[in-house]
């Protein structure tokens, strides 16, 4: 993003997403089980996001531990500058 962009705000039905994370869950524990993809009745969108700080709607922060190492790569590529890399 260009220096000042600002993101628009997302609100989240964290009910949706509870749900969300519960079927996973449950699909993965099936796929880890049967050895094979699971295929379901009502396929959906999945997004896989990592991150290592989250903003909860009530303002408090929470850091998790980077267990890819994932935050010293953007660390670099923020140090290097815009344009960033893909």
């Amino acid at each position: 993003l260009p220096a000042g962009a600002v993101l628009p705000r997302v609100d989240v039905d964290e009910r949706a997403v509870v749900r969300c994370h519960r079927v996973l869950a449950e699909t993965a524990d099936q796929m880890g089980r049967l050895g094979r993809p699971v295929f379901l009745e009502n396929p959906f969108p999945v997004v896989i996001f990592y991150t290592t700080v989250l903003a909860a709607t009530d303002g408090t922060v929470s850091f998790y531990d980077d267990i890819y190492g994932h935050d010293e790569a953007l660390a670099g590529a923020l140090a290097a500058g815009y344009p960033y890399p893909p």
